[in-house]
């Protein structure tokens, strides 16, 4: 957007007010993550350091402010933003007085509110109070975990907004949760109450998979668990509020249950965890469930058991890149900057939905794989049904699924009375679809007939037989034809007389304004079909023609040019214009006659809820499978079903594997590789070779491969056993974290040491480069402990890929290691990655051929040779010249009987004693 465009868009007269500035001094301003919007009547008015934050924001320019007065003695909040955001304001704004933005009602507002959500900002409208001036008071607010006050500006957001109350108490010695957590929006309310170790895996598992929003937290400083909570929240990029300790407390937890759930006894089976349902009088509490009575029996029980799902974290999702945790809409549809094809995720990947419902749930998938093999194998099953049958898969796809709007939403306005007639009918169009779908689906015979018939077919068919008397409603009080013809959503005027006289004025108007299209046809000497009618609920009545014929209204002033668009020019004449006052008029006392009717009509669409939701569920279930059986097949070589082992049972072996999202970039050829973890065998495996060569997208490939397998999808390689995992940790990827206060080195050592101490014998492990943080000696003597460790203590699978060659000796010590290289060919000369992953360890280093691929002076390179030949003769009088001493000293010690310090110190002392200088 350019400057011009900037101004014009916020180019509202607000005069400057003492009045108003002396109110704004007398709030309270300290709280920097708060941004206040003043409600104008018309447009909105941002001020203080919360203007300058906004135009930053949004217009990446402080060219949108104006200044009140000069010097203002304003007390200043410190405004933070983060790393993707603009910068923040400089100095030179202080002396300027204070700063003022104003925003219009309409699509800038509901922009720059969904803008500060996403920056994890909490909002406040303020209102004037009536009859008083410069007086005002708070109107609505909301946080990213709690947009229910938000919902009209909302209604195209697909993000959800779960927010949780947390409590931490230790028994015997062991940390306890007690968590509520809730989507007002959604109308869902869970609590859960788990242990966990010292290291939060279990809380940092939580806060992913249900993709929190936001935390409300008791914070004690006297407790250090506390400390690591927060700590915790800041790496998820959690936002949370610290609440005093009275807002946690069980004493009326279990009648404000009962009202908001209908039924605590039915629905809820955990009110002995006290810790969890204090935690939800504060969710509750917070949220002001309690002040809406249309809340009252209408929320939903969620539940979340820790034990069903693989273990994620965010270093996790960061490392797979199984979503991207920046862009967020994590509820389904990622934001337009975050689609490029170089940089997707594997949602991204698989997230070709028709429906807004099937993205949700594929997002909840993805974040929540499997455990138990009966289920992801039934999951296969749909999968490989719709993969099988094209024409089922293509007809649901291009034709039954497409119209299908997003119910999610459509079930919250009715819930919340805030829906319209139209709503009505656009429910009505969908239900009317259903048919087909169902047909497609009995067109199906295959192997799994049964299995669909039981899960789709025969639900789908009590759905449509329960809408019956819906849809009946909605013929006989709303009139379609209006509906379809000119958008306009009324109830039939044969209802009441009173509106049957009111349409027929309007049926005399639209009457009178087609004479007009005709009259106005023969003055521009065009065919009478050329000339068209064009309602819309703004404007009323316009003349339509085409861009071809727009010469004939040129110099003509009797017409009145609206707008030029792809399909033609819009234009008017002062007559229509007249009539179509008339015809708003009439349309006006239309609306407040029929208002009791139409009330009436929404309150028995509201009773639907529980149905659309029923058939939500069902369409988003459909959508997932389809869209994966999609993908699975339209791959540059379509995917496999994986045969699937039982956690802590059988081996993973994938032949021919490829990453799904490296494979469908521009230009690649992809290289399928083979990997074999065999227990007891090969479990760890140690991956050498140049950089660039493919060892990370290689490690990566087989996590994606599995995390696809036990999400119930399709996999891409040529054939694929998978062994389940309870969990895959990663460490891959280096950089500082700043925001931590840590070196690249230290996040790196924290990470690992995560690793090391949440790992289990089921768990899939990826190191990618370990130790280069730090001086080579230290970290390979680093890399080599924790290998042996992970080996001989932890014995899960492990991919461990380094640059440190000397650990390829760990083969011959450690029975179930394995050696791997990507290779390279260097003949005549020239240096060419293969990515072709081999047996054995990589026999050389091939630095300085990736340097001459990244075209360094000639001059540097041939320095750098020299100065390679010089320390490789030297190093050929101490470790080359008594490797197999070198060897025979670390067959003898038992690292079994070693920590990883003590192993560490005996690496150290090996490479002192026949390597070159260790300091």
């Amino acid at each position: 957007m350019s400057d011009n465009e900037q101004e014009e868009t916020t180019q509202v007269v607000l005069k400057e007010d003492k009045g108003f500035v002396s109110f704004f001094q007398g709030l309270d301003l300290t709280d920097k993550d708060t941004i206040r919007l003043f409600d104008r009547k018309g447009y909105y008015s941002i001020h203080g350091d919360d203007a300058v934050f906004v135009a930053l924001m949004h217009f990446k320019s402080k060219k949108s402010l104006k200044y009140w007065g000069t010097a203002n003695e304003m007390p200043k909040k410190k405004i933070k933003l983060d790393s993707s955001s603009s910068p923040p304001p400089s100095n030179e704004d202080t002396n300027l007085g204070l700063a003022c933005l104003t925003i219009r009602q309409g699509f800038e507002y509901e922009q720059i509110i969904k803008e500060l959500f996403e920056e994890k900002k909490k909002i406040e409208i303020w209102a004037a109070k009536p009859n008083r001036i410069n007086q005002w008071e708070l109107s609505k607010k909301g946080s990213r975990g709690n947009t229910q006050q938000f919902e009209d500006v909302l209604f195209n957001y697909t993000e959800n907004s779960v927010m949780m109350a947390l409590k931490v108490t230790r028994e015997k010695g062991s940390i306890v949760f007690g968590i509520a957590f809730g989507d007002a929006t959604f109308k869902t309310l869970g609590v859960s109450e788990f242990m966990d170790n010292d290291n939060l895996s279990n809380l940092s598992s939580f806060i992913m998979q249900m993709s929190i929003k936001e935390c409300l937290l008791y914070s004690d400083p006297k407790n250090y668990d506390y400390a690591k909570v927060k700590e915790k929240l800041a790496e998820a990029d959690i936002p949370f509020t610290e609440v005093p300790k009275a807002d946690f407390s069980s004493k009326n937890a279990e009648q404000d249950l009962t009202r908001l759930l209908g039924s605590v006894k039915n629905n809820l089976l955990d009110l002995e965890k006290e810790n969890a349902i204090q935690s939800a009088s504060c969710l509750i509490k917070h949220l002001d469930l309690l002040s809406n009575p249309n809340y009252f029996g209408k929320f939903k029980l969620e539940k979340f058991d820790l034990n069903k799902y693989m273990k994620l974290d965010s270093a996790s999702f960061r490392g797979l890149h199984i979503i991207d945790l920046k862009e967020h809409n994590s509820s389904g549809l990622p934001n337009s900057s975050a689609t490029s094809t170089k940089d997707q995720s594997l949602y991204n990947l698989l997230n070709q939905c028709n429906t807004p419902m099937g993205s949700r749930l594929l997002l909840q998938w993805v974040k929540q794989p499997l455990l138990d093999t009966e289920e992801i194998e039934m999951r296969l099953n749909f999968v490989e049904t719709f993969f099988n049958d094209i024409e089922l898969r293509q007809s649901l796809r291009s034709n039954d699924l497409k119209k299908i709007g997003d119910l999610d939403r459509l079930s919250k306005k009715l819930h919340g009375q805030k829906a319209s007639l139209e709503d009505c009918v656009n429910l009505y169009g969908i239900v009317n679809r259903l048919p087909v779908v169902l047909s497609t689906l009995n067109g199906h015979s295959g192997v799994h007939q049964e299995m669909l018939k039981a899960n789709f077919i025969d639900s789908l068919e009590s759905i449509i037989n329960d809408f019956q008397k819906f849809c009946a409603m909605v013929e006989k009080t709303i009139d379609l034809d209006l509906a379809n013809e000119k958008h306009e959503y009324v109830i039939r005027s044969s209802f009441d007389e009173a509106l049957a006289e009111i349409q027929k004025l309007k049926d005399k108007t639209s009457q009178k304004i087609e004479g007009f299209r005709i009259k106005t046809a023969d003055k521009l000497d065009l065919d009478e079909s050329k000339v068209k009618l064009h309602y819309s609920e703004k404007d009323g009545y316009l003349l339509r023609i085409s861009r071809k014929d727009e010469v004939k209204l040129r110099d003509k002033k009797e017409f009145i040019i609206y707008a030029t668009q792809k399909d033609g020019v819009r234009f008017s004449i002062k007559e229509i214009n007249n009539l179509n006052e008339t015809y708003k008029k009439l349309s006006a006392e239309y609306a407040n006659k029929q208002d009791g009717l139409a009330k009436r009509t929404l309150q028995i669409a509201a009773s639907f809820v529980p149905l659309i939701e029923d058939l939500s569920s069902l369409i988003a279930t459909l959508d997932v499978f389809v869209t994966m059986a999609h993908i699975s097949s339209i791959a540059p070589t379509p995917f496999v079903r994986p045969e699937i082992h039982p956690l802590g049972t059988g081996n993973t072996v994938i032949f021919g594997g490829r990453h799904p999202c490296v494979e469908t970039q521009d230009g690649v050829s992809f290289i399928a590789n083979d990997i074999e973890l065999i227990r007891e065998e090969s479990q760890f495996q140690i991956i050498t070779g140049p950089n660039m060569g493919g060892k990370s997208t290689f490690i990566r490939q087989v996590g994606l491969i599995v995390l696809m397998a036990q999400i119930g999808c399709f996999v891409p390689a040529q054939k694929a056993i998978v062994s389940v995992v309870d969990c895959i940790l990663s460490r891959v990827g280096a950089g500082d974290s700043q925001l931590r206060g840590v070196s690249t080195f230290m996040a790196e050592m924290l990470e690992t040491s995560y690793i090391l101490k949440v790992a289990t014998k089921n768990s899939l492990i990826i190191i990618d480069e370990l130790g280069r943080g730090t001086s080579t000696y230290d970290g390979f003597g680093l890399a080599w402990g924790i290998a042996e460790y992970i080996c001989n203590q932890i014995g899960g699978f492990c991919l461990f890929a380094t640059h440190f060659h000397e650990l390829t000796i760990l083969a011959d010590i450690i029975p179930v290691v394995k050696n791997l290289h990507v290779s390279a060919s260097t003949e005549n000369n020239t240096f060419t990655l293969l990515y072709k992953v081999e047996s054995g360890a990589c026999d050389q280093s091939f630095g300085i051929h990736v340097a001459v691929l990244a075209d360094f002076p000639q001059q540097v390179i041939e320095t750098a040779k020299l100065k390679a030949k010089e320390l490789e003769s030297f190093e050929s009088n101490t470790l080359k010249q008594n490797h197999n001493s070198f060897l025979e000293e670390f067959k003898e010690i038992d690292f079994n009987t070693q920590n990883t310090t003590e192993s560490y110190e005996i690496v150290k002392s090996l490479l002192s004693k026949y390597s070159i200088d260790i300091e």
